[in-house]
């Protein structure tokens, strides 16, 4: 009725009927009406429109067309379906090419984009009916979209055998990129609803996850690689589905109807609370009663309710776009995260700035040894980052390439000298936010609490957002004044959002450093393609601490380079850079301490002497290297 409604009212005020029809149709979706509701509607709606209507309408269809057409007819119908295919191909397989997808997947988007459905023959008939066409251009439609509705699954399925093994699964569409799966299995859901668990099975040393989400991604990969078995109780079906399909062990049930009996978590190992607050608290109060006695780790949306689920028996609970946003504060901004440990000896006599390698740069594609950064400026080259980790400094021989970040320390002279040949990432100015959800929320909050300056963007007008408009509009990029901040952070709504986000910024600002937040681990590489110098993803962090309270490994989210003192040693009448610290224990000496001077430029002819101290800058790993190498 609703859907007649919405009809009538759109050919009243002068539209087609269809498009109230449609209108209609988009308050049946999960997250619009109560799901109960939209499985009613689709129940009853599935018959009648497959079964009943949709054969007639296409009955209709058939009675309208003509089989009496020439052969330039048949030619211009093969030419006109060529011309469709290569079209979708380049408009919507070249736009993912842009967003950074890989040449297969963006050739598979093309593909997909192919097929014609219900809104092209209806459009088509109502063209009939109104006289805007004839009988035969209909028929040349009709059989057009008749092709491209074949060609579309044929192709799809030649697309999966160039995709296998290269495409990420599709963990949830709405939470970002959409990524294409492989089409070796059949593509009807039914063909699993028998095979799903409905009752937990044994469960002896297993890892028990209440509720799916990128959130405990990479904590199952990390189960899996170590062959500790995993669990999922999931009450949407379709993502239960999805995961039976590949390969995860999934029961398909609903704490709340209590139609679920919880015994056999008494046998596990461990139990995981990803759902809803309130059917957190449930899942672990229920195990408490049952005897579950091992630890149960609680993710909540509400950090105010942190308190309540330890009373109701979890072990530990924390947010994970809170986690998410600590983790990308000590990035952000070295007041929170410094960049090098142990400084504070030094006072002013030490700067520790770093340096994005661009295409332009005069250091690009040279190693460190002909860059000349040493003995050009002075400078130590003493960490670079990779894969958003701070690590050693790249050995004298590595090839710097465009996107390297380098990590260098010096005096206040040599840090000038290398400014007057690039531009240092500043540690001074705004660092722009695009994005006030709950990562940019308790981001914001962070950082001013450290007194950074900080400029929020966001599409909607609210309390703690500074200029509303799109990250994707130059003239809100200007407006932030974007040339000269600090720092963007990408804290988007979806990891397709920030995959476009990235390429404008980039565009926009070549030198600009970039921190994306991403959803789904398996973004990350394409959203830095993309532009972003570094990228956290929730399934990262959260699968850290999972594993931490779960395995009992210790992770964080800190820089690991430090600065120490040590005396000159068995380095006594040594010149400090050549004495093969850097090669074995991927460590630099940046200054000498000689009878209470400290030497920030080390001269060619500086020898150490007894009583001379030496400052080692490197990780923590080099520095245990330099302790065994070099003992004093």
């Amino acid at each position: 009725m609703l859907a007649f409604a919405f009809g009538l009212l759109a050919e009243a005020i002068g539209l087609h009927i269809i498009l109230g029809a449609y209108v209609a149709g988009l308050f049946f979706e999960d997250k619009v009406a109560h799901p109960n509701l939209v499985r009613i509607v689709k129940d009853r709606a599935y018959g009648i429109a497959y079964s009943f209507l949709g054969p007639i309408f296409f009955i209709s269809l058939g009675f309208s067309i003509t089989f009496d057409i020439s052969a330039s007819t048949v030619g211009f119908i093969a030419l006109l379906t060529i011309t469709v295919i290569v079209g979708q191909i380049i408009s919507a397989g070249g736009m993912a090419l842009r967003m950074g997808m890989p040449p297969r997947e963006a050739l598979t988007v093309g593909v997909g984009m192919c097929g014609r459905a219900e809104i092209a023959f209806i459009l088509a008939s109502l063209a009939l009916a109104q006289g805007a066409i004839g009988q035969s251009t209909f028929t040349t439609l009709i059989f057009t979209c008749f092709l491209l509705n074949l060609f579309t699954p044929m192709a799809l399925k030649g697309c999966a055998v160039l995709l296998q093994g290269k495409a990420a699964h599709q963990v949830d569409a709405t939470r970002g990129v959409v990524q294409i799966d492989k089409f070796d299995e059949p593509l009807v859901e039914e063909r699993y609803q028998g095979q799903l668990l409905h009752k937990l099975p044994d469960l002896s040393g297993a890892v028990v996850i209440y509720g799916f989400g990128p959130e405990v991604a990479s904590l199952m990969s990390e189960l899996d690689s170590r062959d500790i078995p995993t669990v999922v109780i999931e009450e949407d079906e379709i993502v239960a589905r999805r995961l039976h399909a590949r390969g995860e062990k999934v029961v398909h049930a609903s704490l709340a109807e209590g139609d679920l009996d919880l015994q056999p978590l008494t046998e596990a190992r461990a139990l995981v609370a990803n759902g809803d607050d309130e059917y957190n608290a449930l899942f672990a109060l229920s195990a408490r009663e049952l005897g579950f006695k091992g630890p149960i780790v609680a993710l909540i949306d509400n950090p105010n309710r942190r308190a309540p689920l330890q009373l109701a028996g979890a072990t530990t609970a924390f947010t994970p776009s809170h986690v998410l946003a600590a983790s990308v504060a000590v990035r952000a901004s070295a007041r929170i995260g410094p960049r090098i440990t142990g400084v504070q000896p030094l006072g002013n006599l030490l700067e520790v700035v770093e340096i994005r390698i661009h295409d332009k740069s005069p250091f690009a594609q040279k190693t460190l040894a002909e860059s000349g950064i040493l003995s050009d400026t002075g400078v130590h080259v003493v960490g670079q980052w990779v894969d958003d980790a701070l690590h050693s400094a790249p050995s004298v021989d590595q090839l710097l390439r465009p996107g390297m970040i380098l990590v260098v320390a010096g005096s206040p002279d040599s840090i000038k000298r290398l400014s007057e040949i690039v531009r240092p990432i500043t540690r001074e100015g705004r660092i722009v936010i695009a994005g006030y959800g709950d990562v940019g929320i308790k981001l914001v909050e962070m950082l001013k609490d450290a007194d950074e300056e900080v400029c929020v963007i966001d599409n909607t007008e609210q309390s703690g957002v500074d200029l509303v408009g799109d990250i994707l509009d130059t003239g809100i990029l200007e407006r932030a004044d974007l040339a000269t901040a600090r720092v963007v952070v990408l804290a988007c709504e979806n990891d397709s959002a920030t995959l476009l986000a990235a390429t404008v910024v980039r565009d926009y600002a070549p030198d600009l450093p970039i921190i994306a937040c991403v959803a789904l681990e398996d973004n990350i590489a394409r959203i830095q393609q993309a532009g972003a110098d570094f990228a956290l993803s929730v399934s990262q962090v959260s699968g850290q601490l999972l594993a931490h309270h779960i395995l009992g490994e210790m992770v964080s989210q800190q820089a690991h380079i430090k600065l120490v003192k040590r005396v000159a040693g068995s380095l006594i009448g040594r010149h400090p850079l050549d004495s093969g610290i850097r090669e074995q224990t991927q460590c630099t000496i940046v200054a000498v301490e000689r009878a209470g001077e400290v030497i920030m430029d080390i001269s060619p002819s500086l020898v150490l002497a007894e009583g001379d101290d030496i400052y080692i800058c490197g990780t923590i790993d080099g520095l245990n290297r330099f302790y065994e190498a070099f003992p004093i």
